[in-house]
């Protein structure tokens, strides 16, 4: 993973390694939405997987490294990562968001949902804040059709890459590697 803008991406090129997936964003202008869903810090990172690990069921890419991250969490101990937070409506759990605000927008780094709650997931946290934008990165491409139906714009970043090289020196495909492409997903321990 580097950033296009790096010289470090330079230097992977000449070294043989190939950009095979820019991360997808989600973007949308902010509508005065009210919600009943509220947002609480806590530490639970085992809800925060379950939700997560639901959620990824059928993608490839950089989640398969996820239970080798959590080995290592669990050792080292939980980060306090204060943009973690698990929504609630009507006293449930119904998914988590990592978010903060950053200049005129909402920067959304993940999502997690119980089935059917994304919507109200996405609601509340547009009906929370007062910035003009809201942003979602590291978007989970199983929830393309649903980000899209919330107004949302599907976009992919500008600079965030992700290359790949084959170390036996064969060409690398990509698609035999990780089953499909459109299913990639970096996951979100990028941001934890």
């Amino acid at each position: 993973m580097t950033s296009a803008s790096n010289v470090a991406h330079d230097l992977y090129e000449k070294l043989g390694y190939e950009d095979i997936h820019v991360p997808p964003k989600a973007f949308k202008r902010r509508s005065k939405t009210r919600s009943d869903v509220r947002f609480e810090r806590e530490k639970d990172p085992g809800y925060v997987r379950s939700m997560y690990m639901n959620s990824v069921e059928k993608l490839t890419g950089l989640v398969i490294r996820e239970n080798e991250f959590w080995k290592i969490a669990e050792s080292r101990g939980w980060p306090n990562n204060k943009d973690v937070r698990i929504g609630y409506k009507n006293g449930k759990r119904i998914g988590y968001a990592m978010f903060n605000s950053s200049r005129d927008r909402l920067s959304v780094k993940e999502i997690g949902a119980e089935k059917d709650s994304l919507s109200d997931i996405l609601q509340g946290l547009e009906s929370r804040t007062q910035k003009e934008h809201i942003v979602l990165s590291h978007v989970n491409p199983a929830y393309k059709e649903e980000i899209e139906n919330e107004g949302y714009r599907w976009t992919y970043d500008l600079w965030e890459r992700v290359m790949i090289k084959d170390l036996s020196g064969k060409d690398v495909d990509a698609e035999q590697k990780f089953s499909s492409l459109e299913g990639f997903h970096m996951g979100p321990y990028e941001a934890y």
